[in-house]
């Protein structure tokens, strides 16, 4: 989170993207693009990662990166011919996760990794991503939008735009357990994969969990009985590199983050905590929770409004004037949704001066009522931007005011209070169960978590000597020492402070 500049906006499609034709509508801060040829998909794809870099970042574990780039390139020999020099990639995204760009650009997340259960399953995930991008699926769905408007919430939801036809699916699924087969793969492993997935989902990780790869990919259930029957029909024969397929693969995954990043903020409640930037900002309760490295937000139950947090570029000849920075994002994108303020007044958060405008502007063709406040805090300028439908504008501004009011400065208690979670590896002892290996290690997961994460029945008894996948618990270390000037972070609780100065929430 809060990477890139706060104008940055891109929303994409899975295994879509980016350059080529665009239609009059780019004019309105859409860009609609048509991909063509191959060599159309090898243009998109190195433009579209870029966007992947700066929205979701790569797991920083070169050793990690290496591995899964080997078992890619042994798969890579066996995919449809095209001229695309594949590259593969771990994604920072706790979800499980697996998606294709255009041209050859593989990604998977560490949620994926961590689901996984051996090298077999890690290669024909990527074996069906391959075939996505070989066979030009993108393209077989023909355009794209690209949305650039500063009152969008500019963060990546690869997921929630479109997903493969059933017949896509089969076919990656086909084309990856056969790659996975002619590498030295058990073709098995797409089912066992699918099958955990399906497991994880059915837990409750997050009430505003993101899609995956299991929901964004239709048809589950039938698929995992396909893939079962179709493994049993496909021969392989295991070669040197592919045998300790499970150890090689845990190895590799041991130390992997888990859950949240805290080095991007986490939520606690609806409360989003921010260690290495010493901030802290409260959303609408019952409101869907969404974190990219360009922004932290919130959207209302109905999907009319949202209230989101970016960091905001300032001349540096402003300083951290709010006021500046406000006529500073008006000069600059006033144009490109027809701004129109009505309303702007000088602020106090706490001890945090502030300045907000309250205004209408089209978003997507749609009239709209917005909100936004620019606060400087730890020498950066933050701008909390609030933007419902018109029509109902006036009963989201209450709350937007409240969620501003909110931000405030970290106490060191609350820097240092953050938790991370890291993946490691057990010995399980002969006779033991899953409770007990957990209380032997001081495993943060619980019984039904490590038993399907480690793709186990509930009431697995270990015959002694296996690597059982575990999670380890530890504070998390903040990146710098004290980022907040001390007058900013020993105030008074802002909310009330704050209130008194601006009046009721609804005014």
């Amino acid at each position: 989170m809060l990477r890139c500049v706060a104008s940055l906006a891109v929303l994409l499609l899975i295994g879509s993207c980016v350059r080529g034709q665009s239609t009059p509508e780019s004019q309105g801060g859409k860009r609609r693009i048509v991909l063509v040829t191959e060599y159309d998909d090898t243009r998109a794809g190195a433009e579209a990662s870029q966007d992947i870099a700066a929205e979701m970042g790569f797991i920083d574990d070169a050793e990690l990166q290496s591995y899964l780039r080997r078992v890619g390139e042994r798969l890579v020999p066996y995919a449809p011919e095209r001229p695309f020099d594949y590259k593969f990639q771990a994604v920072d995204q706790r979800e499980p996760n697996a998606f294709a760009l255009p041209g050859g650009y593989i990604y998977v997340s560490r949620g994926a990794l961590a689901l996984a259960n051996s090298e077999d399953e890690l290669a024909n995930v990527l074996g069906h991503e391959i075939t996505h991008s070989a066979e030009r699926h993108a393209a077989a769905r023909n355009q794209i939008t690209l949305r650039q408007s500063p009152l969008l919430m500019p963060l990546l939801r690869f997921a929630r735009i479109a997903s493969y036809s059933r017949d896509q699916e089969r076919a990656a699924d086909r084309g990856g357990q056969r790659m996975a087969a002619e590498a030295g793969y058990d073709p098995a492993g797409m089912a066992h994969f699918l099958d955990q997935l399906r497991d994880v989902e059915r837990m409750t990780f997050s009430v505003n969990r993101m899609p995956t790869f299991l929901s964004t990919h239709p048809g589950t259930s039938e698929r995992v009985t396909d893939c079962s029957v179709r493994a049993r029909s496909i021969e392989f024969q295991r070669r040197p590199e592919t045998t300790e397929v499970r150890r090689t693969y845990l190895e590799s995954i041991d130390g992997l983050l888990l859950g949240e990043n805290p080095a991007e903020g986490v939520f606690e409640d609806t409360t989003f905590i921010h260690p290495d930037l010493g901030f802290r900002i409260r959303f609408p309760e019952d409101w869907s929770l969404e974190n990219g490295r360009a922004a932290v937000g919130a959207r209302s139950p109905d999907g009319e409004a949202s209230i989101f947090l970016t960091v905001e570029p300032t001349d540096p000849r402003d300083g951290l004037d709010p006021e500046a920075a406000a006529r500073l994002f008006l000069a600059r994108s006033a144009g490109q949704y027809q701004a129109d303020p009505r309303h702007s007044k000088h602020l106090q958060l706490g001890p945090l001066p502030a300045y907000r405008i309250d205004g209408r502007g089209i978003v997507d063709g749609r009239n709209v009522g917005a909100q936004l406040t620019f606060v400087p805090l730890g020498g950066l300028m933050y701008r909390i931007t609030a933007v419902a439908p018109i029509r109902v504008s006036r009963e989201y501004m209450g709350r937007a005011r409240v969620t501003a009011r909110s931000f405030r400065a970290l106490t060191p208690t609350e820097r240092h209070s953050v938790v991370e979670e890291r993946l490691a590896l057990a010995e399980a002892i002969r006779g033991e169960t899953l409770a007990d290996l957990s209380s032997r290690t001081d495993n943060a997961w619980d019984d039904q978590r490590i038993a399907i994460l480690n793709g186990l029945p509930a009431g697995h008894v270990f015959e002694g000597g296996e690597l059982v996948k575990i999670a380890i618990a530890k504070p998390y270390l903040p990146d710098s020492s004290d980022p907040v000037d001390p007058a900013e972070r020993d105030a008074p609780e802002p909310e009330d402070a704050a209130r008194a100065a601006e009046g009721p929430a609804g005014g």
